[in-house]
């Protein structure tokens, strides 16, 4: 959505080596984890793997209330032969596992209620000529929203407080369009 896509492009092709050089070496090791070949790539993809099938066999165990917040490492032995007690690695199968299903789809319901509740701003934005400050908020939280919602699918990020404040941010920028805070000041 940007207008000097070629410049960008080169800034982030410039930035990624920089900041693979300042990374540290517990990093570097984790990020060798990602693309690492054969036997030590199968461990990684059999483990997150197995813990998602612990989460979702906690699911259908406890469809209800789940087997309680924050228990998803002490309870996944009873689910998983090969487990170590580690975390579901995916925020929606970890809240279905540990507070239960209805709190999954709820909160799935926020994430994508989020996403349409700024569609319809940034539509909105344009169609009835409001500030362009309203566009650029829209994209940036619906960008800052989309990172989330790819890292979540990976990582258990239920008790991350920053998605909170996203969807708070959300709910205020409704409101303030609602009140006419966006309205296009004639000069």
């Amino acid at each position: 959505k940007m207008r000097k896509k070629v410049v960008m492009i080169l800034a982030i092709l410039i930035a990624i080596p920089m900041l693979a050089r300042m990374q540290g070496k517990e990093h570097r090791e984790r990020i060798h984890t990602i693309t690492a070949k054969g036997e030590e790539q199968d461990l990684s993809v059999k483990f997150r793997r197995e813990a998602w099938k612990s989460g979702i066999r906690m699911m259908n165990a406890h469809p209800i209330v789940g087997v309680g917040l924050d228990n998803f490492e002490i309870v996944e032995p009873q689910y998983n032969a090969i487990a170590e007690g580690r975390v579901a690695h995916n925020t929606y199968i970890q809240i279905g596992a540990e507070a239960g299903i209805p709190a999954m789809i709820a909160y799935i319901l926020t994430v994508l209620t989020s996403f349409l509740t700024l569609h319809k701003l940034s539509r909105m934005s344009k169609r009835k000529g409001l500030s362009p400050n309203l566009y650029h908020y829209t994209v940036m939280l619906e960008g800052s929203l989309l990172g989330f919602f790819i890292c979540s699918l990976f990582l258990s990020l239920e008790v991350l407080e920053p998605v909170y404040f996203l969807f708070c941010m959300v709910v205020c920028l409704k409101k303030l369009v609602e009140k006419g805070e966006f309205a296009q000041q004639v000069a």
